[in-house]
């Protein structure tokens, strides 16, 4: 006796019994939402996702999706956000995303004039300003007459400043931090020291309620409160609160970078890039995080390390219902 054979009309499969090839249908070809057919059972699965709900709509074009992730990618690719141009050239108003692409594009469409009259007479290294030349000749020691002897050495020096600065390198440093073995001339300058790695700060501002470490830093701090600027760029009329301000600005226009590493000669417009660049190479990260072996080189990356392990993400976007840790985050 012959069975018949019941054979599928979308992938030719055959049964014996017909309810086995209408199940076989129902489950592999046949949609149970509205009815649709597929020959494939791929095809199939991939159709039946369009009638699961779709939780997540799109603020800006109302349209739906399943996955919080299909939203975002919707989100980057049909609505990015606009670029933020906070970056703007004096000189001509154009504005910029970034400090680099103001910097390039004020060297290429407004350099400063050639205008370096003031030359000293013992590097030759030249100066816009004669104000320029005098820190210059101060700060690397050139004047010739040098009346002020060091008491423990031969080393003279043409400022008593500098004579002052030389001899900190003679006062014995007995006092150890605890917490990363740097050593200091006195008692004093080591609690102001420590202040960085337990975090007190005794100088608060009246105006802000702003905490800072020092009396110095809340001094510098105060200033901001204030609209006094007496200090002005002759090349593109920016003002300064203080002179040595100025004179660190006025370096943007001329190019002089006079401190230089001794180890890969790359130079700085300022002493305290210099400093900080130099302890990459003496491999000091003074700055340790507290939940785990990472140590830093400065207290600003260190912030940012903490605020992976505390979750805290204190800058928001503007445009999406997003935080950072970082206000640099792309």
């Amino acid at each position: 006796m012959t069975t018949e054979l019941y054979k599928c009309s979308y992938c030719q499969k055959s049964y014996n019994d017909l309810k086995y090839l209408q199940r076989h249908q129902k489950e592999k070809h046949i949609c149970s939402y509205c009815g649709d057919c597929f020959r494939k059972t791929s095809a199939l699965l991939k159709h039946q996702t369009s009638h699961l709900p779709r939780p997540h709509p799109c603020l800006k074009c109302g349209k739906r999706f399943r996955l919080k992730a299909d939203l975002k990618s919707h989100c980057r690719e049909k609505h990015p956000p606009p670029v933020r141009k906070t970056q703007q050239c004096l000189q001509c108003g154009e504005r910029f995303r970034l400090k680099a692409d103001l910097k390039s594009h004020c060297k290429e469409k407004h350099p400063p004039p050639i205008r370096k009259l003031h030359r000293c007479l013992q590097c030759g290294r030249c100066f816009m300003y004669k104000d320029d030349l005098r820190s210059h000749c101060r700060e690397m020691q050139h004047a010739t007459d040098k009346p002020h002897k060091c008491s423990h050495c031969d080393s003279c020096f043409a400022y008593v400043e500098s004579l002052q600065r030389h001899l900190q390198h003679h006062i014995e440093k007995t006092n150890t931090c605890s917490t990363c073995g740097k050593c200091f001339s006195s008692q004093g300058v080591l609690r102001v020291h420590e202040r960085i790695h337990t975090g007190e700060k005794p100088y608060t501002c009246n105006q802000c309620g702003k905490a800072f470490g020092t009396k110095t830093t809340l001094k510098t701090h105060v200033d901001i409160h204030s609209d006094k600027r007496p200090f002005k760029c002759r090349e593109c009329n920016k003002r300064f609160r203080r002179r040595a301000n100025l004179a660190l600005h006025n370096r943007t226009h001329t190019g002089e970078r006079p401190f230089t590493c001794d180890v890969c000669a790359k130079a700085f417009r300022c002493s305290n890039h210099l400093s900080r660049h130099m302890k990459i190479h003496a491999g000091d990260r003074p700055h340790k995080c507290t939940y785990c072996d990472k140590a830093f080189i400065q207290a600003s990356n260190l912030r940012t390390h903490l605020a992976r392990h505390t979750g805290q993400k204190p800058f928001a976007c503007s445009l999406y219902d997003r935080t950072f840790c970082r206000n640099d985050a792309p």
